[in-house]
C-alpha cells in the first residue's frame, strides 16, 4: 500500500492516537514527530532512492535481546539525494509473541568508524511488543515535518533491545532439550540472574547476507556494551534507508 505525502499527512492527522510506538521528542522545543506504521510504504511527492542492506530471502533472522544491538552503516547517498526521509525494518514473526521492546535510532559515525551514542532523528522511537505484533512484514518510520540531512560520513541505523528495566542484559544461554533460553541479568545486581526467557519470545527481525564491500555492520556486546565490527560474510539486519 502506498500513499502520497498529502494523503499521508492527512492520515497522520486523523489517526495520531492509533499510530504505533512510543515517540519521545529529543527536546521540549522540538514539535516534530516520528511516526511508526506497520505494513505501509509511504511515497513522497519527489523522487525517492531506496537503499537496502541486502535482499529479502527469508533465510536469516536476528533475535534482539536486552542489552544488545545491531547497527548497519549507510554511506552518503548518491548526488541529488541529501535527506533521509524514512527507515524501514523487516519483521520476522515467530510462533511466540515478542516479549520485549526495541529502540530504534539513527546514529552518526565516530572517528573509529563505530556507531555514536547520538540520535539524528527528531524523536526517540521505542517499539513495544504490541507494535511488533501489529506488523506482519514491515515497520516504516517517517518524520513528515522535519528532514534529516545525511552526514558526509554517512550514518548508522541502530536497533537495540530493551528488557523490563533499562539495565537488563543477556548474560548467558541455557540449552534445554534443544530449546534455547537466555539468562537475563541486571547491572544493578552483579552476578545474579533475575530471570530466563525463551529466545523465541524475544523480538525477531529479518536478516540478509549482504555484499561485504558495500555494507558495514556492527553489534553491541551485551556484557561490555562495546560496539564490535562484524566479520565479513556474516548475516546482518535487513533494513532500508529511503532518501529524497
Amino acid at each position: 500500500m502506498r500513499y502520497s505525502s498529502a494523503v499521508f499527512l492527512l492520515l497522520c492527522f486523523l489517526s495520531r492516537s492509533n499510530a504505533i510506538a512510543q515517540i519521545t521528542p529529543n527536546s521540549a522545543k522540538d514539535s516534530a514527530r516520528v511516526i511508526a506504521l506497520p505494513d505501509v510504504q509511504i511515497a513522497g511527492i519527489s523522487q525517492q532512492l531506496v537503499v537496502a542492506s541486502g535482499t529479502e530471502d527469508n533465510k536469516h533472522a536476528h533475535i534482539v535481546g536486552p542489552g544488545g544491538g545491531n547497527a548497519i552503516r549507510f554511506l552518503a547517498a548518491q548526488a541529488g539525494y541529501h535527506q533521509l526521509r524514512q527507515v524501514r525494518l523487516h519483521v520476522r514473526h515467530a510462533s511466540e509473541l515478542p516479549a520485549n521492546k526495541i529502540h530504534v535510532r539513527v546514529a552518526s559515525v565516530t572517528d573509529a568508524g563505530s556507531p555514536a551514542d547520538d540520535n539524528l532523528l527528531p524523536a526517540s522511537v521505542l517499539l513495544l511488543p504490541a507494535d511488533l505484533r501489529a506488523a506482519r512484514r514491515t515497520i516504516t518510520l517517517q518524520w513528515p515535518m522535519d528532514a534529516v540531512p545525511v552526514p558526509e560520513r554517512g550514518f548508522f541505523i541502530v536497533v537495540e533491545g530493551l528488557g523490563e528495566t533499562t539495565d537488563e542484559y543477556v548474560s548467558g544461554m541455557l540449552d534445554e532439550q534443544k530449546h534455547a533460553y537466555y539468562k537475563i541479568s541486571r547491572r544493578s545486581q552483579p552476578g545474579t540472574v533475575v530471570r530466563t526467557i525463551d529466545a523465541f519470545k524475544l523480538p525477531r527481525l529479518k536478516g540478509t547476507k549482504p555484499d561485504s564491500t558495500k555494507i558495514d555492520s556492527w553489534h553491541r556486546d551485551t556484557l561490555t556494551q562495546e560496539w564490535r565490527q562484524d566479520r565479513a560474510g556474516k548475516s546482518v539486519l535487513l533494513v532500508e534507508a529511503i532518501f529524497e
